[in-house]
Formats: C-alpha cells, sequence, structure tokens
C-alpha cells in the first residue's frame, strides 16, 4: 500500500504563497478604485442633497441663492454685515452638520468642505458680493452653483467658502489648488440641481457667469 502524504512540500507553499501575492497585488488597485469611485458615488449624493436645499432655500426667498460674506467661523457673524455663513442659512434644508464637511477624500482635516458658487453674483454687481439671482441665470444647466472645493487658500473653519473673487475650483494656481479629490476629477452642483464629476473647466458643458459661457 502506498503511503497517504502528510502535508505540503515546500515548493507547493512557495507556489501557493506566490499565487495569493499575485491575486493580492492583482486586487488591491481594483479595490482602491472601486473605494474611490464609492468616495465620488457618496459625495455626488451629498451634493445632490444639497443642490436641492439651496433650490428650496430660493423658493422661499424670491429666487435668490444664499448670500456669502468672507471668511465665518459656523457660529459666528460675518463682522461687515452680520450675515451667517451661507452653510447655516441653508442649515434649515440640509440639518446635519457633518453633511458639509464633504468625503474623507478630501485632503485636509476640515469641517466645510463645499463652495457656493457666487462668481455671478460677483461680476454682475461690479465686482461686489451678492446673492445670486435665479431670474436672471441664462443657461441653468450650465451654472455652476456649488460642489467640491479645491482653493487650499480657503480657511479650514470657514462656514462660508465660495467663489465670489476667488477660483475656488479649476484655479490653475498650484500650489493653491489641490487636485480634483475624486480620482483627480471634482462634483459640480448646476443651477438645474444636477451633479456631474469634472476634471476640468469644460467650456461647453459649465459656467460662472449669468448670461454667457464663461470661465472666470
Amino acid at each position: 500500500m502506498k503511503r497517504l502524504r502528510g502535508g505540503f512540500t515546500l515548493l507547493e507553499l512557495l507556489v501557493v504563497i506566490l499565487i495569493i501575492g499575485l491575486l493580492v497585488g492583482i486586487l488591491l488597485p481594483v479595490l482602491a478604485v472601486a473605494r474611490g469611485e464609492a468616495y465620488a458615488s457618496v459625495c455626488a449624493s451629498n451634493c445632490r442633497q444639497l443642490a436641492i436645499a439651496l433650490e428650496s432655500y430660493a423658493n422661499d426667498f424670491r429666487g435668490l441663492y444664499p448670500y456669502a460674506g468672507g471668511h465665518i467661523d459656523w457660529d459666528a457673524l460675518d463682522p461687515a454685515d452680520q450675515t451667517r455663513p451661507w452653510m447655516r442659512q441653508v442649515f434649515d434644508y440640509a440639518p446635519v452638520k457633518d453633511f458639509y464637511s464633504g468625503c474623507p477624500t478630501y485632503p485636509e482635516e476640515s469641517p466645510y468642505h463645499y463652495f457656493l458658487g457666487t462668481r455671478a453674483a460677483y461680476i454682475h454687481n461690479g465686482n461686489a458680493r451678492g446673492s445670486v439671482e435665479r431670474k436672471l441665470i441664462r443657461f441653468a444647466s450650465a451654472q455652476v452653483l456649488g460642489g467640491d472645493n479645491q482653493l487650499s487658500t480657503l480657511g479650514v473653519d470657514d462656514a462660508d467658502k465660495d467663489d465670489y473673487n476667488f477660483q475656488a475650483v479649476f484655479g490653475y494656481s498650484d500650489p493653491a489648488t489641490w487636485e480634483g479629490q475624486h480620482r483627480g476629477t471634482v462634483n459640480l452642483i448646476f443651477a438645474d440641481t444636477h451633479v456631474a464629476r469634472y476634471e476640468d473647466f469644460v467650456a461647453q458643458d459649465m459656467t460662472f457667469r449669468y448670461g454667457t459661457m464663461s470661465g472666470y
């Protein structure tokens, strides 16, 4: 009778270890991509909820979106005009504070992530602050109302991040601008409440002005 084998040989164990190592090497990048896409999807869902909150706010305030001031902490008022940060202004419509911190891929530990698109009002008012007016928006599906902030010089504790005179997204001002946190892309909110991901400014898809398809 033949004797039964008691276990694996050293060569067989090495082959198994090699195969496992190869599988791990193949799977880890795939898992990292999948995790990144999951974060991006969660962030896009947050942006969609924020878009609805902004629209609800405008419905209650004669078509005006929230007013953005300077650097304002969550519980503070702008010393210039006593306004609350825009995140507090829409808090009744999206009443979860952690919601405004964005996703874990944000490159800085910050409780407030998203920016408000106020550039159109700034230009329309002769380089002065103001609320974006819905009735003045000519291209609703292209009007940028907010999204992922890329500008690293906006304050960590600023609950009023906006682009009234900053290029908060696609800024071309490295190192002040981070790379898009969703595998090189950012989520943007548009005035028709849709959300889309972009890695750069696309002239035919977006505008930061009321009446023309234009960048900053």
